[in-house]
């Protein structure tokens, strides 16, 4: 943004959930002293209305980055709690879009009936009202750009579960039943493919459908859980963060369908007192662990512990 006077904006701030807050200051202090020399110079009202707008456009892509997506974990993690159940992938999807169209990150886009295995599209009206007395049948669209995708997938732009913190759905874990539902299908579906390739690579997806049978319980779950919550403190990137080079903003309207893919591997075990203190210190900075604080995958009645999961 240019001004009368010549001076010129030329920063950037990407609002990324992991930045420091202190540049996050430094930065909204450059933006007001480049606004304040606007002023003093006798620049034009549309040219410092235009520079006060990027001030407040970031501070609020800030906010939505970083508290913003606690936020919306909590909202999620609650809806999962009334839920009572285990396959909570649609659950966690709905949630969060709710979130977005509550805070203003995304604009509701057309209502769908659920008829057998169609999807049959309604009149707004209707589906307002359907969808608000929780007509399990009812689904809706969402408009959302580049920026509300961010605060669903994260940095990564990657599965739920998988551990991006940068995310509301990546930085909420899946359940040891749903992990085991996704290693049997992975296992079935490369044990089906491997017989359609050549002899050696068919015979390293079988391996591969072997290995994901084998970790579909308790210790294949903790070591995904191990792999989640190093994540999340940010000890691996293991993600996988996608480079992006594109900057559009436009809007799109995308469905709520729920994919809950994630990445296994680590050979370290940790403790759950290591994994709670892992996530305690993204979440709140300390290293110390009430047992209040204990929620992330603690539902009514369901807790995770390093031998059993109770259902």
């Amino acid at each position: 943004m240019s001004s009368k006077g010549g001076t010129t904006d030329k920063g950037s701030y990407s609002g990324d959930g992991g930045a420091n807050e202190k540049k996050h200051q430094e930065r909204q202090k450059k933006l007001q002293t480049n606004i304040n020399k606007l002023k003093a110079k006798g620049a034009t009202k549309e040219s410092i209305a235009g520079l006060t707008a990027k001030k407040t456009k970031e501070a609020k892509k800030f906010e939505a980055r970083t508290t913003g997506v606690a936020e919306g974990r909590k909202s999620v993690q609650s809806s999962i709690d009334r839920s009572g159940t285990d396959m909570y992938g649609s659950v966690a999807s709905k949630a969060t879009d709710d979130y977005l169209v509550e805070t203003g990150q995304v604009k509701v886009g057309n209502y769908f009936r659920k008829e057998g295995g169609n999807f049959i599209r309604i009149s707004k009206e209707e589906g307002e009202r359907l969808y608000a007395a929780g007509d399990p049948s009812i689904s809706r669209s969402t408009i959302g750009n580049k920026e509300s995708q961010y605060l669903k997938y994260g940095k990564s732009d990657s599965a739920m579960g998988s551990g991006d913190p940068t995310g509301i759905m990546t930085s909420t874990a899946i359940s040891a039943p749903m992990w085991k539902r996704q290693q049997k299908i992975k296992a079935m579906t490369l044990a089906a493919l491997s017989f359609a390739v050549p002899m050696g690579a068919g015979t390293l997806m079988r391996m591969s459908a072997a290995d994901a049978w084998k970790n579909k319980g308790q210790a294949g779950y903790d070591q995904y859980l191990n792999k989640f919550y190093s994540n999340m403190a940010g000890e691996t990137s293991s993600y996988g963060v996608k480079s992006k080079t594109t900057e559009n903003e436009k809007e799109q309207e995308v469905s709520s369908a729920n994919i809950t893919d994630t990445r296994t591997g680590g050979k370290t075990r940790k403790s759950d007192e290591t994994r709670f203190k892992s996530l305690v210190a993204v979440t709140t900075g300390s290293g110390s662990v009430a047992e209040s604080q204990r929620t992330l995958m603690k539902r009514s009645g369901k807790t995770i512990s390093s031998g059993t999961v109770s259902t």
